[in-house]
């Protein structure tokens, strides 16, 4: 009985930790199915259900910004849009080429700058990422996904971020029942992008942490 025990908690655990690192790659569906392959071992498993509800609630907040772009009025969005817009048309380069979201392949862009404001944000439980609701030159709301940011030094509404080579996704995932759609951009560190026109300083870098997990 006892080696059983010990087998569920191994096999809960390694498939938790399978979960976060898919998570923290922005697989959302490999998540949840590693996260559901950890409770069906172990359903008192605490720290799996914690990090399950993190994702849970980011997926469904997020979509929600998503579609209601920030749930902004729309004489605040036009104004974003205005500001957005003149920043768009102004840039020009011949190294690379400023493209709206809809132009963006699924995977790493090489040679594209990509422009968006700033609409509104989101932070999850576990404080990581970062996520920013933004509108691209063409009106699409996506998500994008700053790692490794401090929260409280991030961008803010009506900030314009640009983002060189942007690494683009689909999240298209049922949750419980509820489908949710949307864009996303992935960045990895806050050093990949500009906000307002200029790089972030060092002091934008999320504080280390050092977690432990009791075993019982």
């Amino acid at each position: 009985q006892c080696y059983r025990c010990l087998q569920e908690a191994v096999v809960s655990t390694q498939s938790t930790g399978k979960a976060i690192v898919s998570k923290y790659l922005d697989d959302y569906r490999s998540a949840l199915t590693y996260f559901s392959e950890a409770l069906s071992v172990d359903p008192r498993f605490a720290e799996c259900k914690k990090e399950l509800e993190s994702l849970n609630d980011q997926i469904s907040k997020t979509h929600s910004l998503v579609v209601n772009k920030g749930k902004l009025k729309a004489k605040k969005v036009a104004a974003l849009m205005k500001s957005l817009k003149e920043k768009f048309y102004s840039q020009n380069s011949s190294k690379v080429v400023m493209v709206p979201f809809s132009e963006l392949e699924n995977g790493p862009n090489k040679e594209k700058v990509f422009n968006c404001v700033l609409v509104s944000s989101v932070v999850p439980m576990g404080q990581t990422p970062f996520v920013c609701i933004c509108l691209d030159a063409h009106d699409t709301c996506f998500a994008v996904n700053i790692y490794n940011i401090d929260t409280f030094k991030a961008p803010k509404l009506g900030d314009i971020l640009t983002i060189p080579f942007p690494h683009r996704s689909i999240v298209d995932i049922v949750v419980a029942g509820e489908a949710y759609c949307f864009g996303l951009i992935r960045v990895d560190s806050p050093f990949q992008i500009m906000v307002n026109n200029r790089q972030l300083s060092n002091d934008v870098l999320a504080p280390l942490k050092l977690t432990t997990t009791a075993m019982t």
